[in-house]
């Protein structure tokens, strides 16, 4: 049984080391793991990407709340998926995930042209190597998820891909 809190939050965290006070916004949290409102912000540019189509500043402030809203549900539903799928793997399965997590993230290296390089547009979105490494094994379980939730011979299609076709094709 999964326990999710789903809330809006932010924290302030202060950094005694550097006196520094660095603001961490908490979306939701699923289990022992946390959504932030970046997260929940990287996703959303994702989806909007994804969908193909340029919005003006007023667009985007207007569709800001409701996105915000079903991105942070979205990746609710990603991490309990996720996490029930892991759940039934082998510890060799668990492994053989991680290996190839970092056999994905070599290929995004050398696509880059060097770890240094990759490392720097990783810090860019504002994720780590561990946690990049985290997100492409939770895609991969949640991939694995939504194939066994659906019928044989049936591709599920991602909420973004039903917008995007809804988007570009509004008389049907």
């Amino acid at each position: 049984m999964h326990k999710v809190v789903g809330l809006t939050l932010v924290v302030l965290l202060v950094s005694p080391a550097f006196g520094q006070v660095m603001v961490a916004g908490v979306a939701a949290w699923v289990d022992d793991e946390v959504i932030t409102i970046a997260d929940v912000e990287r996703e959303a540019r994702n989806q909007l990407a994804s969908a193909g189509r340029e919005y003006s500043p007023e667009e985007l402030e207007a569709l800001r709340p409701k996105l915000n809203q079903e991105v942070r549900e979205y990746l609710i539903d990603r991490k309990i998926r996720a996490h029930a799928v892991l759940s039934t793997l082998t510890e060799a399965q668990r492994e053989g995930l991680e290996d190839f997590a970092m056999e994905k993230q070599n290929e995004f290296a050398r696509m880059a042209g060097s770890r240094a390089v990759f490392r720097a547009q990783l810090l860019q979105m504002g994720i780590t190597l561990e946690e990049h490494r985290k997100l492409i094994q939770e895609s991969i379980l949640f991939d694995e998820a939504r194939r066994r939730a659906s019928p044989r011979g049936k591709t599920p299609v991602s909420p973004a891909e039903m917008r995007a076709y809804y988007e570009d094709y509004p008389e049907e």
